[in-house]
């Protein structure tokens, strides 16, 4: 359940942005803006769940490192990738900002703007906001426990005699 708390907040962010980003610019073509959506959507969870799983790998191959130790090095690592893909999405999506004046910009503007929003709030969310959910709640179980058992209670069992 916790690998789904960043990927969940994510859609929550990317959506804003994307939404901000259309009203600023003056209204959405409905179907292009649902293909722009999914796009966003999509480059929001694979972000979330790429740092989270690297997170998670780094703690398997370190189980003697501190939790917050090991959040601010798969963050550090994986800051390059996440810029990387950033810029080159909105690099490709330039050219289409700037057709202003020819015929079918005003179906693929909305596109282009919406997922450039939806990036902004994404790259902020994955950068800065994933760790900070992985820090808050990711369960501290102890090296080479199960998956689910953890800082859970134990909870007592009752007679019913």
């Amino acid at each position: 359940m916790a690998a789904r708390r960043p990927a969940f907040l994510g859609l929550i962010l990317a959506l804003s942005g994307g939404v901000l980003a259309a009203q600023a610019t003056g209204g959405v073509n409905a179907l292009v803006a649902l293909v722009a959506f999914a796009a966003v959507l999509g480059i929001a969870v694979r972000g979330a769940l790429l740092l989270a799983s690297h997170v998670r790998d780094l703690r398997a191959t370190d189980a003697e490192a501190p939790w917050s130790a090991l959040v601010v090095r798969g963050s550090r690592e994986r800051l390059g990738p996440v810029l990387m893909s950033t810029v080159i999405t909105a690099l490709v999506l330039l050219p289409l900002v700037l057709l202003g004046g020819v015929v079918g910009a005003e179906i693929i503007l909305p596109l282009a703007v919406i997922i450039w929003g939806g990036l902004l709030t994404t790259s902020f969310f994955t950068l800065f906001v994933v760790p900070a959910v992985l820090l808050r709640f990711e369960p501290q179980q102890s090296p080479g426990a199960p998956a689910g058992q953890g800082t859970a209670a134990p909870t007592e069992s009752r007679d019913a005699s």
